[in-house]
């Protein structure tokens, strides 16, 4: 583990939570949409917290949930080392959190179960692959967890754009925008 200095923040970093350019485009995405600053957040899938952390002056609470206890851990030291008070770290599975949000924000584990080699380490396996968490259950619970006219951005590879779509066209959702760069796209898309 290292201790990286981003901006105004000291952010630990661990081997199996490293910030990737996924989570810097999602941040400087939502950074340029100017929401309210009094609206609640969740991030699922948080690792070291980076995107919460970046975020953390653009909302009023936010609540960064993962299902690795040593990820809420790394979080929690990042919370604590930077003084911040309106991040909850919770150590949960998604499907089994209950809450309401103005905005849900993830960079979930997109590689399917059969898509190349599976990692060895557990955590690895829970951060990349749909292991514990599969895109269905990502949109069901993303809009259980949506206030009415609460808003989502997830970023997703290309290749799975369609699936992704097909998905949400299951639930009262209306798709805002949808960004593609570098084989990702952010998708930004409010529940009705």
């Amino acid at each position: 583990m290292y201790i990286e200095k981003i901006d105004d923040l000291d952010i630990l970093i661990d081997r199996c939570f490293p910030i990737t350019f996924d989570a810097i485009s999602l941040v400087e995405y939502i950074l340029n949409d100017n929401l309210s600053e009094n609206l609640s957040m969740c991030e699922i899938g948080t690792g070291s917290g980076y995107i919460s952390l970046k975020l953390k002056n653009f909302f009023n609470n936010i609540v960064a949930v993962d299902i690795n206890k040593e990820a809420i851990t790394i979080l929690n030291e990042n919370l604590k080392n930077n003084n911040i008070e309106n991040i909850k770290a919770i150590n949960s599975d998604i499907t089994k959190f209950n809450g309401s949000f103005d905005v849900i924000v993830s960079n979930p584990p997109f590689f399917k179960m059969n898509e190349g080699k599976l990692p060895s380490d557990e955590i690895k396996l829970i951060s990349k692959f749909e292991y514990k968490l599969n895109l269905g259950q990502l949109i069901e619970k993303t809009f259980n967890l949506l206030k009415k006219e609460g808003i989502f951005y997830f970023i997703y590879p290309l290749s799975r754009k369609e699936e992704l779509i097909s998905n949400i066209s299951n639930y009262d959702v209306e798709i805002l925008d949808i960004k593609l760069f570098n084989k990702r796209i952010i998708l930004k898309a409010k529940k009705n």
